[in-house]
């Protein structure tokens, strides 16, 4: 195996999926697991430097990624587990905010809070994700930067949900936005499509679920 076949795309996704899963998460750390790989294998040990590696992990198409994501969760959610809810799917829906590096390009997309002085701030993302409760499997998500509002992001996600469907969110906003009749009038149980008609508040969130 030689030192282009170790950091082959393959390679390259599997180390990468290790480190998103490692607590440690630094790239020296996958550059030991490497090492032991190719221990096994029998080839040549790279050395300790994480460029090739890093140069490696550049090269991975983004689309292929979201394939990957894809197909996993359509897989995960095929898996049967009848009973659970009355068959139906529950869906948890979450935002949050992240940071990445502070570079121009990064800035001009994902600009810093106002509130810190230029160069002492990094630029913030905002995105709202939908997840299984059954699988964890991550089914869809929608990125922001600072200005835009969890709401949004959630409506650009429509067609994630099916009917019959019961949606789990922590959001009070959300809650507003659906008493005063966005949602109801997106999934009204007259429409076509017969969306979520209502919703309820929890101990861990608030429930929408098709009637």
């Amino acid at each position: 195996m030689t030192r282009r076949r170790l950091f082959s795309k393959e390679n390259t996704f599997w180390a990468f999926f290790s480190q998103v899963l490692d607590a440690d998460g630094g790239c020296k750390e996958v550059i030991r697991k490497l090492q032991s790989y190719a221990s096994i294998k029998g080839v040549k040990v790279p050395l300790s430097s994480t460029a090739a590696y890093c140069a490696a992990r550049k090269k991975l198409d983004e689309q292929m990624l979201c394939d990957i994501l894809e197909h996993a969760a359509t897989r995960l959610e095929e898996m049967p587990e009848p009973g659970l809810m009355n068959n139906r799917r529950v869906i948890v829906v979450d935002g949050t905010g992240v940071s990445m590096p502070d570079t121009l390009a990064n800035q001009e997309v994902w600009p810093q809070s106002a509130t810190q002085k230029l160069g002492c701030g990094f630029p913030m993302a905002r995105n709202c994700a939908c997840f299984s409760l059954k699988s964890g499997a991550l089914l869809s998500y929608a990125l922001g930067n600072k200005k835009n509002h969890e709401i949004p992001l959630f409506r650009q996600q429509w067609n994630t949900f099916k009917k019959g469907d019961i949606i789990l969110f922590s959001s009070r906003e959300v809650l507003r936005q659906t008493n005063s009749g966005i949602l109801k009038k997106q999934y009204s149980p007259t429409a076509k499509n017969g969306y979520p008609s209502l919703c309820v508040k929890t101990v861990v969130g608030y429930i929408m679920a098709a009637l």
